[in-house]
C-alpha cells in the first residue's frame, strides 16, 4: 500500500517537473512562421515560382539555390538552376553550393543564408 502511495506521489510531481524545465528557457530557432513550398518530380509552372518568390519577399529578395542532390562536383554561379529563377522573375539569385563542411559551418556561409528570403533546395539524389 506504501509503494502504491509513492509511486501516486511521484507520478504527480511528474508534471511539476516538465513545466518548471520548459520555463528555464524555451528553446526558439528562426522565425515564428515560415512557408514551405514542396514540388516533386517534373518540371514547375510559373505559378510555382511566382508563390516561391512572393513568400520570399518578392522579386529582389535573396533567393538561393542548393543544388547538392544533383551531385556534381561543382556548379556555376550562373546555370540553369539561377537562370530558371530569373526567368521567372526573380532579380536576386545565388547558388549555395559546398561539400565542405568547415566552409558549410563558417560565418559568411551562415550570414547568407540567414540573410536569404527563400531557400530553394533543387532536385536529384535527396538521401
Amino acid at each position: 500500500m506504501f509503494a502504491i502511495r509513492r509511486f501516486a506521489l511521484l507520478l504527480s510531481c511528474v508534471p511539476l517537473v516538465l513545466t518548471a524545465q520548459a520555463s528555464k528557457g524555451t528553446l526558439k530557432v528562426g522565425p515564428a512562421k515560415g512557408t514551405v513550398i514542396v514540388v516533386g518530380g517534373g518540371s514547375m509552372g510559373p505559378e510555382v515560382y511566382k508563390a516561391f518568390i512572393d513568400a520570399a519577399g518578392g522579386p529582389d529578395a535573396l533567393i538561393l539555390t542548393v543544388p547538392n542532390a544533383g551531385g556534381a562536383e561543382s556548379y556555376p554561379a550562373e546555370g540553369s538552376n539561377t537562370r530558371s529563377w530569373k526567368q521567372n522573375g526573380a532579380r536576386n539569385v545565388q547558388v549555395l553550393f559546398t561539400t565542405d563542411r568547415k566552409v558549410a559551418d563558417s560565418d559568411a556561409f551562415v550570414a547568407l543564408i540567414k540573410k536569404a528570403g527563400g531557400i530553394w533546395f533543387e532536385g536529384g539524389r535527396q538521401f
